[in-house]
């Protein structure tokens, strides 16, 4: 009895939770990567998971997954299609988040947290529901605008404006794996790029778009291709510098002694060539889908996992969900590329062996990269992905202050 009495009235501990933004899970030496991209992550004591499958293919459903704890067909936080009859329409519009719906942020707030909340992401904020009920929030006017050392710096100002005498929830996205990238240094441990790629600004004609129209001839492609793996490793190592800093700051004020409880994952991955492909926001390969899971205490399960369960570890309440990806149009990509696999409704359960997917109404198998026609059917999961494009179809509501704020992210045009 004593003992519960002392847990009951003892400090509540300080959370963290850090989205490491646009991070794959293959990419991270934490998980195995050739190249030393993320050596504070690795260096964590704790449990990683490198086969933790993201809610969302982009950055807005995901993270509305993981401040709700809900599936994006249930938070409404994703992308539309154009309502025309075909589904590979032209796409300007996204939904925020349900309303109704509870954030980690209120959650915390009624157990009488502080909260604070820093995102590099322009597209992580208070208008898109993400960030409803932080105390104070701090979030990117455009893309750049709080990368590398600027991001940290601003934690740590709002650290330093923090009530040390109340538990804290800290909520930061880091950004900088993120497009458009930054040229690499001339002391990064690999490469030699002096020029960034802004795929965020390209034209009809751009590499980008020759690429996945299948219109790049290979002397073009290769250099490219070298140049982008480059630019993305440099980028999440700059991204676990900064996850280096944000954890220093919190060290160094005192929140985490004699300890917090962290949660880190990712997400949404980033395509590279991979099938065709560049960029991200859409499809349930595993280069867009799978990301790393951190948590400070407590194991994860080892094999496929979803990376939603990131809301259960946040509120120290271990969950566990289906590990199911859906896919939404994303609302730029599929409107400049029609035709393209960016404008397929697609859904991905790993859950079974093989991994099964659901592309626009037909039923594959996946393993090691190739889909096969399902020979067997999978009823549920078809009724399943029915449901998610049918979500994704337009209802004719225009919310023009997201729309807004997504051009202005570099989301439209």
């Amino acid at each position: 009895m004593l003992s519960l009495l002392l847990a009951c009235t003892s400090r509540p501990p300080n959370v963290v939770f850090v989205v490491l933004d646009t991070v794959r899970a293959d990419h991270t030496s934490a998980c195995g990567y050739t190249r030393e991209t993320t050596p504070v992550l690795a260096s964590l004591d704790g449990d990683l998971s490198c086969t933790a499958v993201a809610p969302g293919s982009w950055t807005l459903p995901s993270h509305a997954s993981f401040m709700t704890g809900t599936m994006p067909l249930e938070h409404g936080a994703h992308s539309l299609t154009s309502g025309v009859g075909e589904l590979a329409g032209t796409s300007n519009r996204a939904r925020p988040l349900n309303g109704e719906l509870r954030t980690l942020a209120e959650s915390f707030t009624a157990a009488g947290y502080q909260t604070l909340a820093v995102s590099g992401n322009p597209v992580v904020n208070e208008k898109m529901g993400i960030l409803r009920g932080f105390e104070q929030v701090e979030v990117a006017t455009g893309w750049g605008r709080l990368f590398g050392d600027d991001l940290p710096a601003k934690v740590d100002e709002l650290l330093g404006r923090a009530d040390p005498e109340r538990p804290l929830f800290l909520f930061v996205n880091i950004a900088d794996a993120h497009q458009p990238w930054r040229a690499i240094r001339d002391d990064a441990p690999w490469g030699g790029v002096t020029t960034g790629l802004t795929w965020n600004k390209t034209k009809e004609e751009s590499p980008w778009i020759r690429y996945i129209q299948g219109e790049l001839p290979d002397e073009e492609w290769g250099p490219l291709q070298t140049r982008t793996v480059d630019l993305y490793d440099n980028a999440i190592r700059r991204a676990d510098t900064s996850l280096g800093a944000v954890l220093a700051s919190l060290e160094t004020g005192g929140w985490c002694e004699p300890g917090c409880r962290v949660v880190i994952t990712a997400d949404h991955g980033e395509f590279l060539g991979e099938h065709g492909l560049l960029d991200h926001g859409h499809e349930v390969w595993d280069e867009n889908a799978v990301v790393p899971l951190y948590t400070s205490s407590g194991e994860l399960a080892s094999g496929w996992i979803s990376a939603l369960d990131a809301h259960g570890l946040v509120l120290g309440e271990p969950v566990s969900h289906a590990p199911i990806s859906e896919a939404w149009p994303h609302v730029r990509r599929c409107a400049r590329v029609r035709g393209s696999a960016f404008c397929d409704i697609v859904v991905g359960d790993w859950s079974s062996a093989p991994k099964t997917v659901w592309l626009d109404g037909e039923l594959f198998d996946e393993a090691a990269g190739v889909r096969t026609a399902r020979t067997e059917p999978a009823p549920e999961f078809a009724a399943h992905g029915a449901l998610v494009r049918k979500a994704a179809r337009d209802d004719g509501r225009v919310d023009f202050e997201v729309e807004e704020l997504l051009r202005a992210a570099g989301y439209l045009d």
